[in-house]
């Protein structure tokens, strides 16, 4: 089973490598109002994919991403989370 999961892990990782570069985008344009609704998506998202992928620490790291960003925490708190996230699914 391990091997299945490592096996669609590699398949899932350009999908999770692309929705970090938007969310990196969104972080590197001043973490705008309108691109808000999205990035809460697309950490939403990752939690659950990466979760059902085995990837919990990631998971838990997209969990928090998202919560920040819906309590509107500080910039620089989100900053922080984007790259514990990346951190988290290049372990």
């Amino acid at each position: 089973m391990r091997a299945l999961t490592a096996d669609l892990w590699e398949q899932l990782r350009p999908l999770v490598r692309a929705r970090l570069e938007q969310l990196d985008e969104w972080v590197a344009t001043g973490q705008q109002l309108d691109g808000r609704a999205e990035a809460v998506r697309t950490a939403h998202n990752l939690s659950g994919s990466l979760g059902s992928y085995g990837r919990h620490e990631g998971s838990l790291a997209a969990r928090a991403l998202e919560h920040a960003l819906l309590a509107d925490e500080s910039p620089g708190l989100v900053v922080d989370l984007v790259a514990a996230l990346h951190r988290a699914v290049d372990a």
